[in-house]
C-alpha cells in the first residue's frame, strides 16, 4: 500500500490551525475599541468614535472625529471647527450645536423639537 497522509497532517495545515488557535487565545482578532467620552472640552486632537453622556455637556474645539459621535439623551455637543468622519446620532440630545467651520462626512441625526406640556 502507497503512503497515504491525511489533509490535516499535512504541515501547512498545522502550520494554520496553530495560528488560528493562537489569535483565538492571546486576542489578536481585532478588539472593538470603547467610545471616548466627553464630558467638558476637547482640543485639537484626532480620536475613534465619541459619546456625550447623558446630561453632559461636550465642546469640540477643532477635533477630528475619526467615527461616530453618540449624544445620549439630554446631552450636548457643541462643536467649533470640528471634522466628524462618521455620523452624528443625536435625536434626544438637549441641544446640538455645529458652526459653519465644522465638516460632518455621514448623516447629523438631530434632536427632535421640543414640546410644551400646554400645547394641543
Amino acid at each position: 500500500m502507497g503512503q497515504y497522509q491525511h489533509y490535516l497532517q499535512s504541515p501547512f495545515c498545522r502550520l494554520g490551525l496553530g495560528v488560528a488557535f493562537a489569535m483565538g487565545v492571546f486576542g489578536l482578532f481585532p478588539v472593538l475599541a470603547q467610545a471616548t467620552q466627553c464630558k467638558g472640552s476637547l482640543g485639537a486632537i484626532a480620536i475613534g468614535d465619541l459619546e456625550v453622556p447623558s446630561g453632559a455637556t461636550c465642546i469640540l474645539r477643532q477635533t477630528t472625529v475619526r467615527g461616530d459621535v453618540v449624544v445620549q439623551p439630554r446631552g450636548t455637543l457643541i462643536a467649533n471647527g470640528a471634522v466628524i468622519q462618521g455620523n452624528i446620532w443625536a435625536k434626544q440630545a438637549l441641544s446640538l450645536n455645529l458652526n459653519a467651520a465644522t465638516q460632518v462626512a455621514g448623516i447629523i441625526e438631530r434632536p427632535l423639537p421640543q414640546r410644551s406640556l400646554f400645547q394641543r
